[in-house]
């Protein structure tokens, strides 16, 4: 019972929001590099160890969110580990201390691999913004930053790095597809503040839906899922294969029925919808990795 306990607190339906972004900069560093993924195990191993990072985080949010008062009886998400007393707070810190060790021991390998010290960079400020987005004396998913802070560290930062890790530079075009990604992302835990948002202001958790509203909460999952959208349609226009449009056409039945949702959906329904989110983003990224590999 304990190993399903601990699957259940790695919340692995939420783990694609990891994976999608290093799919996309490996795409952009295969398209650059003639057609070769330059570093095989580099990224098998850069993959793993973004899956290792949000594991960590994950644990520690249900550890922090359950110190903190968040998670409590008025939770209408799933049930936390913490929170239901399946696992002990001792339990999931020791937890989370090894997950991140775990992820620490690859980026030394990643390190060796690479030389280069942004990698370090990279893997220590991760780490710490998975721990301070819930622990510390100033939570900063408590004070309005969460989105900004998925934008950056599942977008921008995860497909950058993948890129550095293969190639040995940045990438112009994958700062815009990290973005892209990045928005598609943030739209996922926008879904969890909408549905948290009367715990989370009983909690004095200032999320972006707390401090504005649910019609802004609903607005920015909407802009979001635009924003992503068209601005991968804008990269597919510059290629002169039509068969990309037909790709992209895939998604657009998915977000027209995501934002419905969203706009009618209330409290514990918008479990669905969060993991049906983050099922969309791992397409996005699939499609994405097709726009850059075919256009």
């Amino acid at each position: 019972m304990k190993a399903l306990y601990w699957f259940n607190a790695i919340r692995p339906k939420t783990l694609l929001a990891s994976i999608g972004p290093v799919l996309i900069g490996l795409s952009i560093s295969y398209a650059d590099n003639s057609m070769s993924l330059a570093k095989p195990l580099v990224a098998i191993l850069t993959l793993l160890c973004a899956v290792l990072i949000q594991i960590g985080s994950n644990i520690s949010n249900d550890l922090f969110d359950y110190i903190n008062g968040a998670d409590n009886e008025k939770r209408l998400g799933p049930k936390r580990a913490a929170q239901s007393g399946l696992l002990s707070v001792r339990e999931l810190a020791i937890g989370t201390v090894v997950v991140f060790l775990c992820s620490v021991l690859i980026g030394l390998y990643l390190f060796y691999t690479s030389l280069s010290w942004s990698i370090v960079l990279i893997g220590l400020v991760s780490i710490a913004m998975a721990v301070l987005y819930t622990g510390g004396p100033y939570p900063l998913g408590y004070y309005g930053f969460g989105d900004i802070l998925v934008l950056i560290f599942f977008g921008i930062i995860p497909v950058q790095g993948t890129y550095l890790l293969q190639l040995g530079s940045w990438s112009q075009i994958g700062l815009a597809y990290g973005l892209l990604i990045g928005c598609a992302i943030t739209s996922i835990i926008v879904v969890n503040n909408l549905r948290d948002i009367e715990s989370d202001r009983d909690a004095r958790k200032f999320t972006l839906a707390v401090m504005f509203g649910k019609k802004f909460a609903i607005f920015e999952y909407i802009f979001l899922m635009c924003i992503s959208f068209f601005g991968l349609t804008y990269f597919a226009s510059s290629s002169s294969t039509s068969i990309l449009y037909l790709v992209l056409l895939i998604l657009v039945p998915i977000i027209f029925i995501l934002i419905r949702s969203v706009i009618n959906k209330t409290g514990s329904e918008l479990n669905a919808v969060l993991a049906a989110t983050s099922l969309y983003c791992f397409v996005y990224s699939i499609v994405s990795a097709i726009v850059i590999i075919f256009k």
